[in-house]
């Protein structure tokens, strides 16, 4: 395993697997030669980690802002009464 600082937790996880699985399979690994054998641990590797979510450092929770109290808004004016309109049909012309 290497200590990168720019790697991605996701790939910090897979090469911490790909390194718990490589011991565990060694009589794997002479049977079907060492290239073969790396390529699939890396892929079951991947494929097990992608059901597992990487931990984040979880920051303290933000304080709820204080709720300020709403003042009832007075009542509104009566509003304008709607002045009627007579409609006009308009006819259209036909050529």
């Amino acid at each position: 395993m290497t200590d990168k600082k720019d790697s991605s937790p996701k790939k910090t996880l897979v090469n911490e697997i790909v390194a718990l699985l490589t011991p565990a399979l060694a009589t794997l690994k002479t049977s079907i030669g060492e290239k073969k054998f790396d390529k699939r641990v890396k892929k079951a590797a991947k494929v097990l980690a992608q059901g597992i979510k990487p931990a984040v450092k979880k920051s303290a929770p933000a304080a709820k802002p204080a709720t300020k109290k709403t003042i009832p808004k007075k009542a509104k004016k009566a509003t304008a009464t709607k002045i009627p309109v007579a409609k006009k049909a308009i006819a259209i012309k036909t050529k």
